[in-house]
């Protein structure tokens, strides 16, 4: 049997061993870092953005496809009067530079042209087709005199013409930035080779640039009373 001081000693060290009672801490799952605190505003901001994005490209698609495509303009009548070309003058020469053929002294122009329909052009058979003169420059080309041009297919010997653009209806000047679209009435040579061939549409004076049309010779087209095993 303990004596009654071993028993005390006994009591007092329980009493210093035993932890005092005390809120219980929570240890949290994950840092608090700046990921975990701004990645859910973060996350909702790019779904925000996306829906935007994707719905701005549907109104753009939506209207930008709703608009109408602008018209070509209406080529300028063909007038087919014909002239004599003008010689250019001739500019004043600097002492120590190298002559420069007067062709290069003319301003360039971007011609384009409308393709002829699919299908075969007889000799002696009038054609259309479409000019259209673009001036890339900053300053205006004038048509004052009227600029002469000419049209011939290539590869045939009838005589080539210069003839003048209607400068009447076009203007007095082809404007920085401007396009003009003229018709043209072309009459097949009666000696057109037939197969591949093409009508070359060049200046003649007031600006330089040029244009290759295209076309397809076929046979030329018999009268009725000539068709063979006719009679």
């Amino acid at each position: 049997m303990k004596r009654w001081r071993d028993r005390d000693f006994e009591d007092e060290r329980d009493r210093r061993d035993e932890v005092p009672p005390g809120p219980l801490e929570v240890q949290s799952l994950a840092p608090h870092g700046p990921l975990r605190r701004f990645g859910l505003p973060l996350a909702i901001l790019g779904v925000v953005l996306i829906v935007v994005l994707a719905r701005t490209t549907q109104l753009l698609t939506y209207f930008g496809g709703s608009q109408p495509t602008p018209a070509p303009p209406t080529p300028i009548t063909w007038v087919g009067t014909t002239a004599e070309p003008t010689p250019p003058s001739t500019p004043t020469p600097t002492p120590g530079a190298r002559p420069t053929p007067t062709s290069l002294l003319l301003p360039e122009v971007d011609v384009a042209y409308q393709p002829l329909q699919p299908g075969w052009v007889s000799p002696g058979e009038t054609i259309h087709f479409t000019i259209t003169l673009t001036n890339d420059r900053g300053s205006p080309i004038p048509f004052a005199p009227c600029p002469l041009y000419r049209m011939y297919l290539v590869g045939s010997a009838e005589p080539k013409h210069d003839r003048l653009l209607n400068c009447a209806a076009a203007g007095s000047s082809l404007r920085p930035g401007q396009s003009l679209s003229f018709d043209m009435v072309f009459v097949m040579p009666a000696d057109a080779p037939a197969g591949d061939g093409a009508i070359l549409w060049e200046p003649r004076s007031g600006f330089r640039g040029s244009a290759t049309i295209p076309v397809s010779v076929g046979p030329p087209v018999l009268p009725s009373d000539e068709t063979p095993g006719a009679g």
